[in-house]
């Protein structure tokens, strides 16, 4: 497939256009207090994080998993610690240039409000969000839905997000061309099935301008 073909780009938010690094950071402070507070011994954030990749590597929940391992509860995630990759208004307003631009993310409610705060909202046409929408990926009626409101063909879309098994598996079932961007907890997740391998790989958004011919 030739990504410069595409007419429209959808991109996951969470490790994909917005680093959620220093929210899990957060989290992680107050999991690990807890956890002493229950009688583990204390481990500092970088192993918190270490731990979290390792749980990675199979998909799943990382940040829950390393909570159980330690003995800490679930914290819950807000927006208080995320920021937009630095790359990311760059990025996005050349790809704006020659393509329409969409998202389509599990995110809590607010998606557009938060891109608009980061400075990307003027280069996006589209927020499909889990939140609003009511259905989550890898159900794939939230990519039906975000094609249809774009008026766009499956073979002339590219989704563009960090998750093989949430953005590239279903995306390709759906006929969507996909990159995956390697940025967060599942850098190194790489599923063993075919229907998860993306059209391209990069490793951070800057990457994305010569596939598409910027």
């Amino acid at each position: 497939m030739n990504l410069r073909n595409a007419e429209w780009i959808f991109f996951d938010m969470g490790y994909t256009l917005v680093d959620e690094t220093g929210e899990q950071r957060r989290r992680a402070r107050i999991a690990i207090d807890e956890s002493v507070r229950n009688g583990s011994e204390r481990i500092s954030i970088e192993e918190f994080e270490r731990l979290a990749l390792e749980f990675g590597r199979k998909g799943g929940s990382p940040f829950s998993d390393v909570c159980k391992k330690i003995g800490a509860s679930y914290v819950k995630y807000t927006d208080e610690g995320e920021s937009a990759y630095p790359d990311a208004a760059d990025v996005l307003s050349k790809l704006s240039s020659k393509y329409k631009l969409g998202v389509i993310a599990n995110q809590l409610p607010g998606a557009a409000d938060r891109l608009r705060r980061f400075g990307l909202s003027d280069h996006i046409s589209l927020v499909f969000s889990s939140a609003e929408f009511g259905v989550g990926k890898p159900d794939k009626a939230i990519f039906l839905a975000a094609l249809s409101a774009a008026g766009c063909a499956p073979e002339r879309a590219v989704m563009v997000g960090d998750r093989p098994d949430n953005d590239v598996r279903p995306a390709r079932a759906l006929g969507m061309m996909t990159v995956r961007i390697r940025q967060g907890q599942f850098i190194y997740f790489s599923p063993d099935d075919p229907s998860t391998h993306p059209d391209a790989e990069v490793t951070s958004l800057s990457e994305l301008l010569p596939l598409f011919g910027l």
